[in-house]
């Protein structure tokens, strides 16, 4: 959604100093998108918005914080996602069939 917004008012532009650009990623506060992405744990979200305005990176907000120094307080940053295993197709229709009965369990 970022991506396509960003398109359509023609935030492409990589330069720091468009003023009319800089308003619509900073806030006055000097909170910036990279800020909020980071705070809301939108981390693929926040590595195309640095990657794509780079000068956001060093901008910091009312409390004198980058981006960067949030994302270096949140723990859940570093933490590895636990992904459940996922049973082949075969082991998957084995399950399955197990569970269906047959024309001899009616018997």
């Amino acid at each position: 959604m970022f991506k396509f917004l960003a398109g359509e008012m023609k935030l492409t532009e990589r330069n720091p100093n468009d003023g009319d650009n800089k308003h619509f990623l900073q806030r006055n506060g000097g909170t910036t998108v990279l800020h909020v992405t980071i705070f809301t744990e939108f981390f693929e979200l926040a590595h195309f918005i640095a990657e794509s305005y780079p000068y956001l990176i060093e901008e910091r907000d009312q409390n004198s914080m980058s981006a960067l120094q949030y994302l270096a307080c949140n723990p859940n940053a570093f933490r590895k996602k636990k992904v459940a295993p996922r049973q082949g197709f075969m082991e998957e229709l084995m399950v399955s069939r197990s569970t269906v009965p047959t024309v001899l369990d009616k018997l």
